[in-house]
């Protein structure tokens, strides 16, 4: 009976175990990305991480645009997207060795077009952005954006005109870490893509844009392997006795 016990209590123990997280690591040219495997947001968006180079990108696992959007029609229109890593499950980046992470940037591709037709005034405008952050929600990071839009506002003869929406300049900024890390370095990704077209007054208005994909790009610079640093020390060694001599010359 004692034995029997001690099984049962010991199988207990064992099967009360927590799971242990089951992990995507994708091999970069200089970083390793892991990635939690178990997090909803993978399948809720139907993405799928790939790497190129030292180049984390996420897109649709059906092999089409993560989303679009196509607004037709009179009137006012709108459609919105946003995905982000869930602050419990960062993404964590190791560097390999003989580097280190100095930084990051984040990457988009977004594309967007549309034509509106109405009266004074109408609107169109296209946006995507993406963001890594090492904190989630932070205010600070690496973000990226590109944007369509235009606003008419002199239409003096008062017939209905056709107003292309144009592209506007596009930026990326990268983010440089205070201090260089070789991992793990948490990361949190977000994406957003929203179109609004207003006042049309033609059926022949439309907006559209797919939101193709998004990720980020680590920054890396070479850790000096000891026998660097045991060389500048020789050299260094050997300059402080250069001059010593010099001096008793």
């Amino acid at each position: 009976m004692f034995k029997y016990a001690t099984a049962v209590a010991v199988l207990s123990a064992v099967t009360s175990l927590p799971a242990q997280a089951a992990y995507i690591e994708l091999s970069g040219v200089d970083v390793i990305y892991r990635i939690d495997a178990d997090a909803p947001w993978l399948s809720t968006y139907g993405i799928t991480p790939t790497v190129e180079n030292n180049t984390l990108l996420f897109t649709a696992t059906d092999g089409e645009a993560i989303h679009t959007v196509n607004l037709q029609g009179e009137g006012t229109h709108s459609g919105s997207f946003y995905a982000s890593t869930p602050p419990q499950n960062p993404i964590q980046v190791f560097a390999k060795a003989g580097k280190k992470i100095t930084g990051f940037n984040a990457q988009l591709d977004f594309v967007a077009y549309g034509q509106v037709v109405g009266f004074y005034p109408i609107y169109g405008n296209l946006s995507g952005t993406s963001a890594a952050r090492t904190i989630p929600g932070a205010s600070y990071g690496s973000f990226a954006a590109q944007q369509w839009g235009t606003l008419n506002n002199s239409l003096p003869d008062g017939a209905a005109h056709a107003v292309q929406i144009e592209p506007k300049p596009s930026f990326s900024n990268p983010f440089t870490l205070d201090e260089s890390v070789n991992g793990p370095l948490d990361l949190y990704l977000s994406a957003s893509a929203s179109g609004y077209m207003g006042n049309s007054s033609h059926p022949d208005s439309f907006v559209q844009y797919s939101l193709n994909s998004f990720g980020v790009t680590m920054q890396i610079a070479p850790v000096p392997e000891p026998e660097t640093y045991a060389l500048m020390g020789l050299g260094l060694i050997g300059l402080v006795v250069a001059r010593r001599r010099k001096r008793q010359h």
